[in-house]
């Protein structure tokens, strides 16, 4: 599940780079606590694995891609993009 997650978040940074309201509100800075995410789902930090073996890192993440997701689906104001149906890990 977590893979899916990470997959999900760097294929909702397409839509950020789009959107002129998640651009205002900075969105993307959601990730910057990960900044390996954002190019690629297959890296972890130390800090990464610590969180998998804790269970802090996929609530964490859980909780960023519902916001991201929340956005794309009522907030977006890049035409078609509320009709993406990202997973729902949550």
């Amino acid at each position: 599940m977590l893979q899916a997650v990470r997959r999900d978040l760097i294929t909702m940074k397409k839509y950020f780079q789009e959107c002129r309201i998640a651009k205002e509100i900075h969105l993307l800075n959601r990730l910057d606590e990960f900044p390996h995410f954002k190019d690629g789902s297959k890296r972890f930090s130390m800090v990464d694995l610590r969180g998998v073996h804790d269970d802090t890192l996929l609530h964490k993440l859980t909780l960023i891609h519902r916001e991201f997701a929340t956005h794309i689906k009522k907030d977006c104001q890049v035409r078609g993009y509320q009709s993406n149906n990202f997973g729902h890990y949550y």
